[in-house]
């Protein structure tokens, strides 16, 4: 049966999942003892694409949630893993050009604004970064295809 107030729904919602995962022998955790200290994380920071970008101060090592779930802080996920199916699709090579690139090269028109996009792209360094297409080539291999064609 629906509910007609959405707090009420998101009420019953989280209450159903907190029973779940307190049914749940791994996922449960024991309650600490009010006297005893909080273990502290020492201050980090958070690693991106480009190093280290982001300062965390000292906090509490585990932190409970809104759903009744408890974080740890100190056993977070491995955020460098991938999934096994996220690498095979990005595992894929070009073995044909798509039939609008080489019309692109042999008009006149489109070429002058392929022949724009690239040395911008290039002046910038993201040749390799922007595909033509979804799954097109990058524009590193379109340069290449432009200069050869001239």
């Amino acid at each position: 049966m629906p509910y007609t107030d959405k707090e009420k729904a998101k009420e019953y919602w989280r209450d159903k999942k907190r029973r779940q995962r307190m049914s749940n022998p791994k996922m449960s955790n024991p309650e600490t003892p009010k006297n005893v200290q909080p273990e502290i994380v020492p201050a980090s920071y958070i690693y991106g694409n480009k190093g280290k970008y982001e300062f965390l101060p000292e906090r509490p090592r585990f932190l409970t949630l809104s759903d009744g779930q408890i974080l740890d802080r100190l056993n977070q996920p491995d955020p460098i893993g991938t999934l096994s199916g996220m690498s095979a699709s990005n595992d894929f090579t070009v073995t044909g050009h798509s039939a609008g690139l080489l019309e692109s090269i042999v008009d006149p028109t489109k070429r002058k604004k392929l022949e724009k996009i690239y040395t911008s792209l290039k002046n910038r360094g993201l040749q390799r970064e922007v595909r033509y297409g979804v799954y097109g080539p990058d524009f590193e291999t379109v340069g290449e295809m432009l200069e050869v064609t001239k």
